[in-house]
């Protein structure tokens, strides 16, 4: 059964909140490079604990906007298109073969592809905005 589109919003901004704070620190890892000696990221306690010894409980927030922004963007994109390919492979399928494609695993796949390229090319200024937002602070020191 389908779910009513506002409950999946409220799942989804539920499940964001939390994960977007534990993922915060991935991108300033990755925007500062390897540096064995400093110790970043050696447990989520410890990264937690650093965001807001450094920049208070708000940095552990921040690029969670633009995540709530994006990321539903995306699932919303995402899904259509991918049902859109899979009936339009799947036609395409049993007019060139003269058959129905069932469960066609490749016809599953490349409607997965296409569909996740598609709505990662509109989406990706969004995710682009967030992993700014997010190591806004290292830029500035």
């Amino acid at each position: 059964l389908p779910k009513p589109p506002l409950l999946s919003l409220d799942s989804n901004v539920a499940t964001k909140i939390p994960s977007s704070i534990l993922s915060k620190k991935n991108p300033q890892i990755r925007a500062q490079g390897p540096n064995p000696g400093s110790g970043i990221g050696q447990g989520i306690v410890r990264s937690l604990r650093e965001i807001v010894a450094v920049e208070g409980i708000r940095g552990t927030f921040r690029g969670l906007g633009a995540t709530l922004l994006a990321v539903p963007a995306f699932w919303g994109m995402y899904f259509p298109l991918y049902e859109e390919c899979k009936t339009r492979l799947g036609g395409w399928y049993e007019a060139r073969y003269d058959r129905e494609p069932g469960s066609s695993v490749l016809i599953h796949m490349t409607s997965a592809i296409l569909s996740g390229a598609a709505a990662d090319l509109v989406c990706n200024p969004m995710f682009v905005i967030r992993t700014r937002m997010q190591t806004e602070s290292l830029h500035l020191s």
